[in-house]
């Protein structure tokens, strides 16, 4: 096998023997190099310059965010890996973690009551800890809630929200994950091995398991319970809400095969006997990214049984 090298990084320094002209290329031992346009080097430097300013006085007046780690999950929704992970977190030092939510979520003041170091998520508050922000942790990918701001690019590491296991490449390439957490064996290979599509390697993916799954340890059992939790479909939905980071569904969602064939299961006689003559009681919990779909969640509320 022949291997193959995706990505080369050169860290040039520059001595006696280089010379830098307007036009961007690099002299060094009489060997001219055409690297960048000088033009947009100088503008880079002078917003760097600004960012720069920007972040120590971020860091004068809120010393609390220096450094700090953010955890998050959903902007409306928490009760994943990072709310869980940060749970790991509270029996350490915490002064300098957070987690970011919506105030307007139904989580809000229950985490707030638990003793959270809460930030409200996009808010005035939540930007200016990203200026100085080391860390950023998730379960979600989302390149606005991690990404650079006046400079400050903070190390994000992607918890994950459940297994992959189909080929996600061309979504996992498009973010910089400085690590990447995985639950199975098999998924941290897929990621890793040779031939694979993927650009992360055995540096950035662990195998950690998920934080979520923890706190099933300290969970009293729940008996006579059937619980049915179907994942969603990305071709009935229709771009993603930015402020609750809730997916649109399509006007033909009830009409289409997942809709039809879940709610006839869901209001079949024959689950219906089923948990009468074992005494169980069906709850059905459909997924964040079809919330949107109220005509769908209305129905399944009358058929909890």
């Amino acid at each position: 096998d022949i291997p193959c090298l995706y990505k080369y990084i050169c860290w040039y320094t520059f001595s006696p023997k280089s010379t830098l002209s307007s036009s961007g290329s690099i002299t060094y031992n009489k060997v001219r190099y055409n690297t960048f346009s000088w033009s947009i080097l100088q503008q880079e430097q002078k917003k760097f310059d600004k960012y720069k300013i920007i972040r120590t006085i971020a860091r004068i007046i809120f010393p609390m965010y220096n450094h700090c780690c953010i955890c998050m999950d959903k902007a409306m929704k928490a009760d994943d890996n990072a709310e869980h992970f940060y749970r790991y977190l509270q029996h350490r030092d915490t002064k300098k973690i957070y987690y970011a939510i919506s105030k307007e979520s139904y989580d809000y003041i229950r985490l707030k009551r638990e003793g959270f170091h809460i930030i409200n998520y996009d808010s005035i508050l939540f930007k200016i800890a990203k200026l100085n922000c080391k860390l950023f942790i998730s379960s979600q990918c989302i390149k606005k809630d991690y990404g650079a701001i006046c400079g400050n690019k903070p190390y994000f590491i992607s918890l994950g929200h459940g297994i992959t296991k189909d080929n996600n490449s061309n979504f996992f390439n498009n973010h910089d994950i400085a690590m990447k957490c995985v639950a199975g064996y098999r998924e941290y290979t897929s990621f890793i091995n040779d031939n694979t599509d993927y650009q992360l390697t055995a540096k950035e993916v662990k195998c950690t398991g998920f934080a979520r799954y923890d706190r099933l340890f300290n969970l009293k059992k729940t008996h006579n319970i059937i619980l049915i939790m179907p994942t969603w479909r990305k071709y009935l939905t229709a771009g993603i809400i930015a402020k609750t980071q809730e997916r649109n569904t399509v006007d033909t969602f009830m009409q289409s095969a997942f809709a039809i064939n879940w709610l006839a299961f869901l209001t079949s006689k024959k689950l219906k006997d089923i948990a009468n003559t074992y005494n169980q009681k069906i709850i059905f919990y459909p997924h964040f990214n079809f919330s949107s779909a109220r005509q769908f969640k209305n129905t399944i509320l009358n058929i909890n049984h």
